[in-house]
């Protein structure tokens, strides 16, 4: 319920993987959910970083990581910079939730496909 702090975590997740990820290599070993990606070799990301970003004032993004911290979703790499926790993507809760978000969007797609604001065109 809290969008500012889950676009932090997003500005996280995706900055300090993105890189990795055009690495054919690096897409080989961790291309599938199940797989944990370490802290090292990724780079962290800091909160002007995450305020420019995003949009957020940084001090709203600064006490936001504090909170993502207590919750286990992100670590400190170094003085200052964030990733994602190693792990937190896999735990069980993670999952449910990212399932729970699917089928609202699912519906959210089908209720925009009934009421004619997008439409299916087949290629």
């Amino acid at each position: 319920s809290d969008l500012d702090l889950a676009s932090i975590f997003e500005a996280v997740a995706i900055e300090v993987i993105e890189p990795s990820l055009r690495d054919a290599g690096f897409r080989d070993t961790h291309g599938k959910f199940d797989t944990v990606v370490g802290v090292e070799g990724r780079r962290g990301i800091n909160a002007m970083s995450i305020a420019a970003a995003t949009g957020i004032p940084r001090e709203t993004v600064r006490r936001k990581l504090k909170r993502l911290i207590e919750f286990g979703a992100i670590v400190e790499k170094s003085r200052g910079t964030y990733v994602m926790k190693p792990g937190f993507a896999q735990q069980p809760s993670s999952i449910a939730r990212y399932q729970e978000s699917m089928r609202f969007t699912l519906q959210f797609m089908n209720d925009c496909l009934a009421m004619g604001l997008i439409r299916y065109v087949e290629k």
